[in-house]
């Protein structure tokens, strides 16, 4: 049997709270700015301390803001904390769940297979798409279309 890639970390809901209070204090304030005003749907920290977000509809684009490679390994710790997860030796990836209200899927690549903390943060979509977007923007074929019609409405 494998190995799990982390170790659970239950927390009592006065630790969460200072967690959840740390991790907001740790990002950049012009990306929680951006982040309460924009449809905002990923959160990309680059090793080259390069901060990147996914705006729905628009695509990838710099964030105008960086994030050294102390807050990034701080805010990785606090994130793998807060999602109840902690790395094990060995599986330099952590995947979390973070917690309500956030509800963000955080996942991060560490040394030895990256320079320094490469984070993602994904954001769920308040903007929901109709399967007709993907056909006309030529995400899927007709054929793909016809299929999920099909199984989606019977």
């Amino acid at each position: 049997m494998k190995p799990a890639r982390t170790v659970a970390v239950l927390l009592r809901p006065d630790q969460r709270d200072t967690l959840e209070a740390k991790f907001r204090a740790l990002l950049p304030v012009k990306l929680w700015e951006t982040l309460e005003r924009e449809l905002i749907t990923e959160v990309m920290l680059n090793d080259d301390d390069r901060v990147f977000v996914e705006r729905s509809g628009v695509g990838i684009e710099d964030a105008g803001v960086r994030m050294g490679h102390a807050a990034r390994a701080a805010l990785v710790k606090t994130a793998a904390t807060l999602g109840e997860e902690r790395p094990r030796e060995g599986y330099p990836i952590i995947e979390a769940a973070l917690p309500p209200p956030l509800r963000w899927r955080f996942s991060a690549f560490l040394p030895p297979i990256t320079s320094a903390a490469v984070v993602t943060i994904r954001i769920p979509s308040e903007r929901v798409f109709r399967l007709e977007s993907y056909l006309r923007h030529d995400q899927i074929s007709i054929g793909q279309f016809e299929a999920l019609q099909e199984a989606l409405c019977g």
